[in-house]
């Protein structure tokens, strides 16, 4: 696992967008990190409400993230 965190830690910043499918907290963080290296990257949700499966904070931050589109 130590291997695959310093693999992600070494990507290069890449013109391809990135699609995340869920709305919980694993894909708001996975979203904020690939935000550093993806052109865009996509979360979509089955429903109009970041709010209802994502803890406040997170989705806040989600929401301000300039690259993530929702």
């Amino acid at each position: 696992r130590a291997e695959q965190r310093d693999d992600l830690a070494r990507l290069e910043p890449s013109e391809t967008p990135v699609t995340i499918v869920g709305g919980g907290n694993s894909a708001g963080q996975a979203a904020g990190f690939l935000a550093r290296q993806a052109a865009a990257v996509n979360l979509v949700i089955r429903h109009d409400d970041l709010y209802r499966d994502m803890s406040r904070y997170l989705a806040d931050r989600v929401l301000r993230t300039p690259r993530v589109q929702l």
